[in-house]
């Protein structure tokens, strides 16, 4: 733990949670808190594995989805209902979704749950977007660490198996944003960039059409769909629901320029759309961390993550210093990431000490 800019970050952390604590009206402490050990956590992670954090995590993901994809392939033989009753536990993130540990089983038919009246896999986590999201991360490190020899490994090819099988919107798009980057934009010869653009473009038009690609994203983008414009939403609506992606930024933004300096604070329930609309749950992960921690603490994490990633990027060898940041900001247009583990973890690998050589 001994380091003077992680303990600067620590201070700065604490100023701002006993700043909230005071003028909140909604109990932030234990939110706070849980936060804080996450910091701790992220910072022990990054001292103790470094750089090598990318290995280990590509590693075990490759090896979790082989387990989702023979697991899927039961459910979608024997139907998801009937999954579910061998499932031994409940998931707490999905009222309808049963687990295994390290599967996840949805029970109950939902049209956005399912592909030509086959299951997506959720594989590790609760929701399919969030597995696409991990498997994409994965490939990530993988197509960083094999440079153009990517695809003659067959961890390349579990991993897109078991993207293909998540049906994911998300998933889909950041992956070609991926591709995109190693491919048309890496250093290749002109012919093979233009194979490249021509395959990726056929692609491109075939995955468009897929009903969970197009139809889906014209759908939440448009705004008269949108929760806070329908009839059947009121103040005192019971229940929660989680906004669609494109409403959670707009929703975001609004939260970020009530309180654009210190944010929200750590209990979402002070922030001003859940004082409007207590039922909603916002879930991205590009503007909602700004909106929370506001620009005075929000903007450093994004910074220490950017240059964190850039490090990871020099370590797996590849020129372009942008591209895992880039490729988590893509997926944290659906998801929140940065307070997890493995995000915090790459940010702090931004910190310099005198162990810099043994960690990467």
């Amino acid at each position: 733990m001994k380091n003077s800019k992680f303990y600067v970050f620590l201070l700065a952390y604490i100023a701002w949670l006993v700043y909230h604590i005071f003028t909140d009206e909604a109990y932030p402490t234990y939110q706070g808190i849980r936060i804080l050990s996450l910091f701790i956590f992220g910072f022990i992670t990054a001292r103790y594995y470094g750089c090598h954090i990318a290995e280990y995590f590509e590693f075990f993901v490759v090896r979790l989805t082989i387990l989702a994809l023979i697991l899927w392939s039961v459910e979608v033989a024997i139907g998801p209902a009937t999954m579910g009753g061998f499932a031994p536990f409940e998931n707490r993130m999905h009222i309808y979704c049963k687990s295994f540990g390290l599967f996840s089983v949805v029970t109950k038919f939902n049209p956005s749950e399912y592909f030509l009246g086959i299951p997506r896999n959720s594989g590790f986590c609760w929701e399919a977007g969030q597995f696409a999201s991990m498997i994409v991360l994965a490939l990530t490190f993988h197509l960083l660490r094999t440079k153009e020899k990517f695809y003659k490994n067959k961890s390349f090819w579990i991993l897109l198996a078991g993207l293909i099988t998540t049906f994911s919107t998300t998933g889909f798009v950041t992956f070609g944003v991926l591709l995109l980057f190693k491919t048309v934009f890496g250093k290749v010869s002109f012919g093979k960039r233009i194979a490249y653009i021509a395959v990726l473009g056929t692609l491109y038009m075939y995955a468009m059409d897929l009903p969970f690609m197009r139809e889906k994203m014209e759908a939440q983008s448009d705004i008269t769909e949108f929760y806070t414009n329908s009839d059947n939403v009121w103040i005192d609506e019971t229940g929660q629901r989680t906004v669609q992606r494109f409403e959670g930024m707009y929703l975001s933004w609004m939260n970020f320029m009530d309180s654009p300096w210190l944010g929200f604070g750590p209990n979402r329930d002070n922030s001003l759309v859940s004082k409007q609309f207590p039922m909603f749950i916002i879930s991205n992960g590009n503007i909602n961390p700004l909106a929370m921690l506001g620009l005075l603490l929000g903007l450093p994490l994004f910074i220490l993550f950017y240059r964190g990633s850039c490090r990871l990027n020099q370590y797996l060898g590849d020129d372009k210093k942008y591209i895992i940041f880039m490729i988590f900001i893509f997926f944290s247009v659906s998801y929140n990431y940065l307070f997890d583990i493995i995000p915090l973890a790459i940010a702090f690998l931004s910190f310099d000490n005198k162990y810099e050589k043994e960690i990467c």
